[in-house]
């Protein structure tokens, strides 16, 4: 072989050396997709306690809904976002969880200052809805990561029903409680995202959403992080680690306020999610 051949064939073998790495970060993906839609196929249970205040407004006690013959309170999540520029994302989102059951008050309750006895019969369901839209500013972007905070609103609507059969003389009876309960919030949140090899990306992100009024107060705060993989081009599977927290207390019309087909609860809900989530993605 020549020198001048060995010379050349060097300069080509250092140019691919060279642009191996550039060739590598072409084809790994983007921080940021276009277009997205996310919903989960997998999620773990809730834990949810709620409050029946009396009608002098002191507290009553916190019963976890599990008393109330729910024993596993499951849900779904789902999220669609679009970029434009670059940097700015727009995106729709909810959860929804709920149950129903029959069962037994293993303790005594106090509804509305009504006592109702342990081993009464209970007949309840439970429905928790959050739907939200957000705008994301993601000013730091580079080639493999994107960092980005944002502003957005959440509504979170409460359905629910709890029907104690109390024994009596001389019969038994029923007592009736229900609620729909509606409260939005404005929110504030941050998002992270690197993508490392041509097929993983990791995300976190985390929200804070708060309301204070006489009537109607409440927090809520969200995290996330996970991996996701890209095994095609337009579409992603995710395991991602979520906490999620919500506290309302809610201050509605008393009973003599209001009739019995609109009726309002007053008290407090507390909702608790820490687990792992199995997410698919859309992804242009």
């Amino acid at each position: 072989m020549s020198r001048n051949a060995l010379i050349h064939r060097m300069t080509i073998l250092s140019v691919a050396i060279a642009a191996a790495p550039l060739s590598a970060l072409a084809d790994a993906p983007a921080p940021l997709d276009r277009f997205y839609v996310s919903a989960d196929l997998q999620s773990s249970a809730v834990d949810f306690d709620v409050r029946w205040d009396y009608d002098d407004e002191s507290r009553g006690r916190e019963v976890g809904f599990g008393e109330l013959g729910l024993a596993h309170i499951t849900g779904h999540m789902w999220e669609a976002g679009a970029t434009l520029g670059g940097v700015h994302r727009f995106e729709a989102f909810g959860w929804n969880f709920g149950d129903k059951g029959f069962g037994r008050l293993p303790n005594e309750v106090v509804v509305h200052g009504n006592t109702v006895a342990a081993g009464t019969r209970v007949n309840s369901y439970l429905n928790v809805n959050m739907q939200g839209l957000a705008y994301t500013w993601f000013f730091n972007r580079g080639e493999r990561h994107a960092f980005g905070v944002g502003v957005g609103a959440v509504r979170y609507e409460l359905t629910g029903q709890a029907d104690f059969n109390v024994a009596g003389f001389p019969g038994s009876f029923i007592i009736d409680n229900h609620f729909g309960e509606k409260i939005d919030m404005p929110m504030v949140r941050a998002e992270y995202v690197r993508t490392f090899g041509e097929k993983w990306r990791f995300v976190a992100d985390a929200s804070y959403a708060h309301r204070g009024s006489d009537n109607a107060k409440g927090r809520g705060t969200e995290a996330n992080a996970g991996i996701e993989f890209l095994p095609v081009r337009h579409l992603s599977i995710a395991v991602r680690y979520n906490h999620t927290r919500v506290d309302l207390d809610l201050q509605g019309r008393r009973p003599e306020e209001t009739s019995a087909a609109d009726p309002d609860y007053w008290g407090a809900m507390h909702m608790r999610h820490s687990g792992p989530q199995l997410i698919a993605s859309l992804r242009f």
